[in-house]
């Protein structure tokens, strides 16, 4: 496996039993962007939707194709599926345009 090991640390840095905690702490990332880097991984996202506000649709926390946006940042909200995310953060848009282009289409 990978070196993950940081080297001596500091008398200043708190240290933590597992991973989920020290990235619990972390609050400009992820968390589990924060995990699987940690641990030396590729980190994916949670499937789950969020609002992009450039493109004025949802997009899903994911690496890939549409419908996925790229990994949602922290300070997002994320929703379990494209017609919740468009009616509560978009919800002034025609819905059935909304989840169209969220999914796409």
């Amino acid at each position: 496996g990978a070196d993950l090991c940081g080297g001596p640390v500091p008398s200043s840095s708190a240290l933590f039993d597992t991973v989920d905690a020290c990235c619990a702490r972390i609050t400009w990332v992820s968390s589990n962007v924060c995990i699987a880097e940690s641990q030396g991984l590729v980190p994916e996202g949670s499937k789950k939707w969020y609002v992009n506000d450039n493109m004025l649709s949802c997009q899903q926390d994911c690496i890939g194709n549409a419908p996925c946006g790229g990994l949602a940042q922290r300070w997002q909200v994320l929703h379990a599926d494209a017609t919740t995310c468009c009616r509560l953060q978009l919800s002034w848009l025609d819905q059935l345009e909304c989840v169209s282009a969220s999914n796409g289409r």
